[in-house]
């Protein structure tokens, strides 16, 4: 097996064991983060050995993933043990290109970015679960809030509305939106707010707004997962076969 496979074997084994941990508490142990060490030295231990060029690659990577972490603390876009996983995919991920390619197709199948997009995969299949699940309820909301326009197309993509009951049973994996109307209550503030605490004078058959946390952990596996089959980012294939065809027409 290749070397450069190593790394990632441990990579998903790591993000395998946090993505038990997000799917079933959105609570991840710091030390589960542990696990990635042998990798992260591994990595480095390879590119100090290596070529110029795959150097140069593995730098490139390293400050996207470390720009897109610091960007994802300051606006608060996910949780913190999201971004302790990009940080230890863009320190302990090898670049896995092997042919010369475009400057965009080389900076798409860069592995921070090659990851974080093919995880892009699970969140667009999350959002499709959203939708579907509001099929059935999303009018009772819709009447209850009066919400109308535009802002009820972004609510039924990233809000859902369920009874009472089922937040309180599973507290851990909705946060309850106060007011529709305000964007920030639905990015920032809510999560700070226990949903138990927010329904004591709610009745459990009542239905509620509510944030449903995504577990990105499980979307960057499969994205962690894609990349190391692949090689290549799924915006990579995407254009490469676009090209292809017209091409061929």
């Amino acid at each position: 097996m290749d070397l450069a496979y190593v790394p990632y074997a441990i990579q998903i084994a790591t993000h395998a064991v946090a993505a038990w941990h997000d799917y079933r508490t959105r609570e991840i142990p710091d030390k589960t983060w542990l696990l990635a060490v042998p990798a992260v030295a591994l990595t480095l231990y390879m590119i100090l050995t290596s070529t110029e060029t795959t150097k140069a690659l593995y730098l490139s990577s390293l400050i996207a993933g470390l720009t897109l972490a610091g960007l994802c603390y300051m606006f608060r876009i996910v949780g913190g043990a999201d971004i302790k996983s990009i940080i230890t995919i863009a320190l302990g991920c090898p670049p896995l290109i092997t042919r010369q390619a475009s400057g965009l197709l080389t900076v798409l199948d860069l592995p921070t970015i090659a990851v974080i997009t093919n995880a892009l995969l699970g969140v667009l299949a999350y959002t499709i679960y959203i939708a579907v699940k509001n099929l059935r309820t999303f009018r009772i909301c819709e009447q209850k809030y009066h919400i109308r326009g535009t802002r009820k197309a972004m609510l039924y993509l990233t809000t859902m509305c369920v009874p009472a009951r089922e937040v309180l049973e599973k507290p851990h994996k909705y946060a309850v939106v106060k007011d529709p109307h305000a964007v920030t209550n639905i990015l920032y503030r809510i999560v700070l707010e226990d949903p138990r605490e927010q329904l004591r004078n709610t009745r459990p058959e009542e239905h509620i707004l509510v944030v449903y946390y995504m577990p990105y952990i499980v979307c960057i596996l499969l994205g962690l997962v894609l990349y190391a089959t692949t090689r290549h980012s799924i915006l990579t294939l995407i254009l490469e076969s676009m090209t292809t065809l017209i091409t061929r027409t």
